[in-house]
C-alpha cells in the first residue's frame, strides 16, 4: 500500500491504513482550528477482505449544524446521509468511526469520550 501512513496494533494484530491525502487534510482542518474550539467530525474507509485491517480514505470536516466550545463538541449530521451514500455509491466506501480534537490538551480521551465509545 504505497502513500499510506501505517499503524499497528500489535494485541489485535491489525492495522490501521491512513492514505496520505487524508492525513494532511485532517491537519489541515486541525490547523484552521488552531488551539480554539474542539472540532470533529466522520471517518470513511474500508476494511480489507479478512475485515481485519482498516483503510482510511477520508477524515471529514465537522457537518454545519455541529456545537463545539472550548470542552465540548457535538457532531452535527447535515450533509452526512448523501456524503456516505455517494461515497458508498462511488467507491465502496463508507463510515469507520469518529474523529474529534481536544485542542491545546491532551490526547487522552476524556471520561465523555470512554462513555460515548463504550455506547
Amino acid at each position: 500500500m504505497l502513500d499510506m501512513r501505517e499503524y499497528e496494533n500489535i494485541e489485535l494484530k491489525s492495522k490501521i491504513f491512513i492514505e496520505e491525502a487524508a492525513y494532511h487534510k485532517l491537519l489541515s482542518v486541525i490547523a484552521d482550528n488552531g488551539d480554539k474550539l474542539e472540532t470533529g467530525g466522520i471517518i470513511i474507509g474500508y476494511y480489507d477482505d479478512m475485515c481485519k485491517n482498516a483503510v482510511i480514505t477520508e477524515f471529514t470536516n465537522p457537518p454545519e449544524d455541529s456545537k463545539s466550545d472550548r470542552f465540548r463538541f457535538y457532531r452535527g449530521i447535515q450533509g452526512l446521509k448523501k456524503l456516505l451514500q455517494q461515497r458508498w455509491k462511488e467507491r465502496n466506501e463508507y463510515y469507520l468511526g469518529e474523529w474529534h480534537l481536544h485542542p491545546g490538551s491532551s490526547p487522552t480521551p476524556s471520561a465523555t469520550d470512554i462513555a460515548q465509545m463504550k455506547k
